[in-house]
């Protein structure tokens, strides 16, 4: 028992079993590209490829262990109902994270949105370790200021970790603090150092190598896989999908919605070769397009406004710096503060106070930052234009408790969402996607389309396979009646029966029973 409260006064972590999945709370920390591997608390000399696309993550104070799990890999698996669907990732380990409690992980940005579709929030994943994907032997790394009178040393590009290391025929402790390294007892010639490695799944190699201060040297061998290979997940089934409904006559599809009507309801701005401008530590840059609050920005037409949804009462704002150089980043929202007013038209984000000045996303940023510059007509940098397409949207009708929802069997009703409106992002048959180009509603669960078979009092809608020459599946959303219009079945909005919650269709008349609110 005493041994045990040591190790826990310490802070060293027992090893893991790679069987066992440890669970807990994800978060994301870094630029969008994934802070420097090397810059974290392992201090690691060399890292895998994959740590240097950003797939790499700072374990927990709990578990740090004073480094040795420093460049191991995890499978992470989210179990959140907000990303359980998307697939498991691999990352390395390369940093700690003080703040976190036992179980957690602070992952890099680019792996985190993989394991959760989203660019930031705390979600619950599982873990476990996992062999790496090394190429070749393990390199031998001698910290700089190495020298036959001190030695200290790291072990990367290994399968599964060193839980132990032996130099010059004496134990070696770990360093501590804030990097990973083995410290060397015994001294010796660094061009002939003996070192005996052992893995966390008890395999060992003793070999004799040649170092230099500051450097690493990769040996010929390698430890055996430890059986920890990740696991492939089963594959869902797909859902039986319904006949689709017959396309009644006439030109199909209908105009798509309007500037002015897509300005009204929140957007992204997607730039020329489909990235999309997000929000970051109230800078601007361009990404990929996950539909999460980084991405999503709303517009104030009476003050001319762009208002972050990430940077809660924060606005896009031009500045002179004093360079005399232009910038941008988001502050404070102020209607009265000029540098926060834009046009968005005609395929530009444009000042409407500094003269000849538009939002620029050109791709060969390095750090991929969005800019301001002066407007030039046919520079593809400056056509940005509000999405068409916006995912996760709920229809709400809060006043009855009560969202639209798909079922998997192409019937649709008014439920209270699970598990309630808080958490209405994880409820997937309440999460849709409006195609405002094509005029499409699709649900977020069998990615079928909402769809109306004739144009009647009290028909109730359904979901059915999408193409856009059917024109049962044109809806378009009213921002200022919020009524979800029909646009083929003309003058039939979606209604819902007060009494029994029925979802249907009725003639548009713009009662309570017809205001549903466009939440994202």
């Amino acid at each position: 028992m005493w041994l045990m409260s040591l190790i826990a006064a310490l802070g060293v972590a027992l090893p893991t079993s790679l069987a066992t999945p440890t669970t807990g709370i994800a978060t994301t920390y870094g630029g969008p590209e994934g802070s420097p591997p090397g810059d974290g608390n392992c201090n690691l000399m060399d890292w895998l490829p994959m740590s240097s696309k950003g797939y790499h993550v700072a374990i927990n104070n709990e578990q740090w262990g004073l480094g040795m799990h420093c460049g191991r890999c995890v499978q992470i698996k989210c179990v959140d109902k907000a990303c359980s669907s998307f697939p498991p990732a691999i990352a390395q380990i390369t940093d700690r994270c003080p703040g976190c409690p036992y179980g957690d992980l602070d992952m890099a940005l680019p792996v985190f949105k993989a394991v959760t579709g989203q660019s930031t929030g705390r979600l619950q994943v599982s873990w476990t370790f996992v062999d790496c994907p090394v190429d070749g032997g393990i390199k031998v790394c001698a910290k700089s200021g190495s020298s036959q009178w001190w030695l200290a040393l790291q072990a990367t590009n290994t399968v599964n970790g060193v839980q132990a290391m032996n130099i010059n025929d004496g134990t070696s402790a770990l360093l501590g603090g804030t990097a990973y390294y083995f410290l060397a007892k015994n001294s010796g010639a660094l061009s002939s150092t003996r070192v005996t490695l052992t893995s966390f799944s008890g395999d060992t190699i003793t070999t004799t190598v040649g170092l230099a201060a500051g450097q690493c040297t990769q040996i010929s061998q390698q430890f055996q896989s430890s059986g920890g290979a990740p696991q492939p997940q089963p594959q869902p089934q797909p859902a039986p999908q319904p006949a689709p409904a017959p396309a009644p006559a006439g030109q199909v599809p209908v105009a798509p919605a309007s500037l002015t009507t897509r300005l009204q309801l929140p957007f992204s701005l997607v730039t020329n070769d489909g990235q999309a401008v997000l929000e970051f530590y109230s800078n601007s840059y361009m990404g990929t397009n996950s539909f999460t609050a980084n991405y999503i920005w709303t517009y104030n037409a009476p003050t001319q406004q762009l208002l972050s949804r990430s940077a809660m009462g924060q606005c896009l704002d031009a500045y002179k710096g004093s360079d005399g150089k232009m910038y941008v980043h988001t502050w404070a929202c102020d209607g009265g503060n000029n540098n926060q007013k834009w046009l968005v038209a005609n395929g530009l984000v444009k000042h409407a106070v500094w003269p000849n000045l538009c939002l620029d996303a050109n791709p060969g940023t390095a750090d991929h930052s969005v800019q301001v510059w002066p407007c030039v007509n046919g520079n593809t940098n400056q056509r940005i234009n509000p999405s068409t397409v916006m995912k996760h949207v709920a229809i709400t009708l809060r006043s009855q408790g009560v969202a639209l929802t798909a079922n998997r069997d192409g019937s649709v009703a008014f439920r209270a969402p699970n598990p309630s409106f808080n958490g209405i992002l994880s409820d997937q048959g309440a999460m849709w996607t409006f195609d405002h180009g094509v005029n499409t509603v699709v649900t977020e669960l069998t990615g079928l389309c909402l769809t109306l078979s004739t144009g009647a009092n009290g028909v109730v809608p359904t979901t059915a396979p999408c193409s856009i020459s059917n024109g049962n599946q044109q809806w378009q959303y009213d921002p200022s009646s919020k009524a979800l219009r029909h646009m083929v079945h003309q003058g039939y909005c979606l209604d819902m029966d007060v009494n029994s919650k029925k979802a249907q269709v009725w003639s548009c008349h713009g009662g309570l029973a017809q205001q549903f609110a466009y939440e994202r």
